[in-house]
């Protein structure tokens, strides 16, 4: 027994010795890729330093094929360069190179694929005239892509800005069937360097056809813009046609910061809704009709006070707050004498900082 204790502490101490060598082999290999970055870096910058419009040699050009060197010499270059002036500048000045380097990331893995991608987006292209070229090579990374590539495939095109590359863009992630996050969509589709409204029109001529997360992240950005044309379009849709429960509920949302008389009706009335499947459009409507101007709607939300739902309650309370109508909303709670409702404005008021 004696020696079968000191075999297990002989081996317990040979696994601690083991993981110590390890772990300074590996502090060590750190510092040693560390210093061997900044050399990287050193050695852009000098070059950078030398040629003040950042145009680069062939021989140059070729170390970039390399995600180190790529990766170092991003880190390298001064933030200024990278402004749009500048980097409108740098790109007229190394355009061959950017597309022979866009050809060769082509071959390496998503990650790397991604960071090129990333680099592309830093720069402007204004006055360019033959970025069709790279617009075409960036939609070539889709293929064996990751997530993470394609949202910087996506911030490259963005920058390239073009409408038809965006379209084409999206219409892979739908025929792929590749999600993406609604959120990063609107995001991403904001820093755009082209004609927004027209984007939008573009691309929601695509409803009948692309799936929700796409729709919902083009609703979202749209909704940053105010364009009567885009109102008049989703109003037309939201009206009509038959769209998804997603769709319509960001519809919901977008007209609940862009007044459009037409759309009033339809908010009031899935607000006064008793349909089961029509409570998360109510719930979203009480919020959306804080903006709309009437006697009507501030009834319809005093209405939405009595729902069995408490996120229409509290959201038909929270736009009453808003519309300064919480008196006339406690004398019609008082009359009908609903607790629930009372004690909403209460609550509303209270954490709103209000008074009756």
């Amino acid at each position: 027994m004696k020696i079968i204790v000191e075999w297990v502490i002989a081996f317990y101490i040979f696994i601690c010795v083991a993981l110590m060598v390890f772990n300074i082999a590996y502090i060590m290999k750190q510092k040693a890729s560390e210093k061997q970055n900044q050399r990287r870096i050193a050695y852009w910058e000098k070059v950078l330093d030398q040629r003040k419009d950042g145009s680069l040699s062939n021989k140059e050009g070729k170390k970039l094929r390399q995600i180190n060197e790529l990766t170092s010499f991003y880190h390298a270059l001064d933030t200024e360069v990278l402004c749009i002036d500048q980097g409108q500048s740098f790109y007229l000045h190394n355009a061959a190179l950017i597309r022979e380097l866009a050809i060769e990331y082509q071959k390496h893995s998503p990650m790397e694929k991604a960071f090129f991608a990333y680099f592309l987006a830093s720069f402007s292209f204004k006055g360019a005239k033959d970025t069709e070229i790279l617009n075409q090579i960036m939609l070539n990374y889709f293929d064996n892509s990751t997530v993470y590539c394609r949202e910087n495939v996506l911030h490259a095109l963005y920058s390239l800005g073009s409408v038809s590359a965006i379209e084409h863009a999206f219409s892979l992630l739908n025929e792929n069937d590749w999600y993406h996050n609604p959120k990063l969509l609107a995001d991403g589709l904001a820093l755009f360097r082209g004609d927004k409204t027209a984007l939008v029109l573009h691309l929601w001529r695509h409803r009948d056809k692309w799936r929700d997360d796409l729709l919902q992240g083009l609703v979202q950005f749209a909704g940053q813009l105010d364009d009567k044309e885009i109102q008049e379009q989703f109003y037309e849709a939201f009206e009509k046609e038959s769209l998804s429960s997603e769709v319509r509920f960001a519809l919901i949302r977008y007209f609940g910061s862009h007044e459009t008389s037409g759309a009033k009706d339809i908010l009031v009335s899935y607000l006064l809704s008793n349909k089961s499947d029509e409570e998360h459009y109510a719930i979203s409507a009480a919020s959306a009709l804080a903006i709309y101007p009437g006697e009507d709607v501030t009834d319809a939300l005093i209405s939405g006070l009595y729902s069995r739902s408490w996120y229409i309650r509290r959201n038909a309370a929270v736009s009453l707050y808003k519309r300064k109508a919480m008196e006339k909303a406690y004398r019609m709670v008082q009359i009908h004498e609903d607790r629930y409702a009372k004690d909403m404005l209460d609550y509303v008021n209270s954490s709103m900082g209000g008074g009756k």
